[in-house]
């Protein structure tokens, strides 16, 4: 199976890389994979125009989007900051994810097609509020969005949503190393 992994963290050392490292481990004996992390993405994150001007693609998005084509699995690693992703991260998608390229409007109807039909994908999101929060009282926006509003819009089925709380405090290595067995077992477990 072809994986691509996507960090969607705007700094290099993060939790996400290294949940990411940890999905990584689970899959290269069996899948060949390529890996994309936000912080070596250079590009202008602001679609300035909406879509009513083409804006052309940086390289770094020409390869999220042949990276996005090429896989049959992808798997994103994010923080929850306020209820959503990074900016940046939101960039690549408002930016990236293009009429053309993940969906397609009908010209009669409101309806679209979904154009990366096909593809599965797991999420992992970091935060430091429990989980409980983010779902009983805010109804779990930041899985909702990229679930809902990205992924099945362009026709990724979500397989796996991770969510770990990492709290205020530095992370006790017990914790995290469960997390990284965690991560890593979904890994395992793809097909």
């Amino acid at each position: 199976m072809k994986v691509f992994l996507w960090v969607g963290h705007p700094r290099a050392e993060s939790l996400s890389a290294l949940m990411a490292d940890a999905y990584e481990e689970g899959l290269r004996a069996e899948h060949d994979v390529r890996r994309l992390d936000l912080a070596d993405m250079q590009f202008d994150p602001n679609l300035a125009e909406g879509y009513s001007t083409v804006q052309p693609l940086e390289p770094a998005l020409v390869a999220w989007q042949e990276h996005l084509k090429w896989c049959d699995h992808t798997v994103w690693f994010y923080p929850d900051w306020w209820g959503g992703m990074p900016a940046k991260m939101k960039g690549t998608l408002d930016r990236a994810l293009l009429p053309g390229f993940g969906f397609r409007y009908h010209r009669r109807t409101p309806l679209w097609s979904k154009l990366l039909k096909g593809r599965t994908a797991d999420i992992v999101i970091t935060a430091g509020a429990p989980q409980i929060l983010d779902d009983l009282i805010n109804g779990a926006p930041i899985q909702k969005q990229v679930r809902n509003s990205v992924l099945d819009f362009v026709g990724i089925r979500t397989r796996a949503i991770i969510h770990l709380t990492a709290g205020r405090k530095p992370i006790p290595p017990r914790r995290l190393r469960k997390w990284q067995r965690r991560v890593a077992a979904c890994a395992k477990s793809l097909g």
